[in-house]
């Protein structure tokens, strides 16, 4: 039952209102109700037609159609944007990103097959002066962060080394009170 009717008890065994049951069966539809009853089933017939004659053009003209096709999917606002619906899908959709990793699982096994001894050689090659460069960036940017650390201990050193005996004192209750106040936050989160 709808909200806010109350509900209504037919009699069935009264006469006239089977008599007025009858006649709605009975009734035709008004003359408007059969225009757009008419124009639904043209609108609709038409639709299907569209639609057995695109399939009959499909399968008459594949090779051109398939052409276009490939053309339109090579625009690069078409593909951007079938990226991005591919990309949201893999992020989402669990079973998409599991049937994507086994093929280019599958993929990586069927060329490392396909590779002759040669190749292979090559690709070992390739990896090893990869890993070789990887490594010295990797040396060079730690010492040059443990270089930088080396220098900001040298500059601190020096500058303490050159403070009077007021300013270390300075110094010391300044450090006492930072302790004090990170013991007092760390003791109020712990609570």
């Amino acid at each position: 039952m709808c909200d806010g009717m109350e509900s209504a008890s037919i009699d069935l065994d009264d006469a006239d209102t089977m008599a007025l049951i009858e006649a709605m069966r009975n009734a035709e539809p008004s003359e408007e109700a059969q225009r757009k009853i008419k124009q639904y089933k043209y609108a609709r017939s038409q639709v299907e037609n569209r639609r057995a004659a695109n399939r009959r053009y499909k399968r008459k003209h594949a090779d051109k159609v398939k052409a276009h096709a490939h053309e339109y999917f090579q625009r690069p606002e078409v593909k951007a944007r079938r990226n991005e619906q591919f990309r949201v899908k893999y992020h989402t959709d669990p079973e998409y990103r599991e049937k994507k990793l086994a093929e280019n699982r599958a993929r990586r096994r069927a060329r490392a097959e396909a590779m002759t001894e040669e190749q292979r050689a090559e690709q070992r090659k390739k990896r090893a002066e990869y890993n070789r460069k990887w490594l010295a960036e990797k040396r060079a940017k730690e010492a040059k962060l443990e270089a930088n650390r080396k220098r900001a201990r040298e500059y601190k050193r020096e500058q303490r080394a050159a403070w009077t005996p007021e300013q270390r004192e300075e110094h010391k209750r300044e450090q006492r009170a930072y302790q004090r106040e990170w013991r007092a936050r760390k003791d109020a989160e712990n609570e």
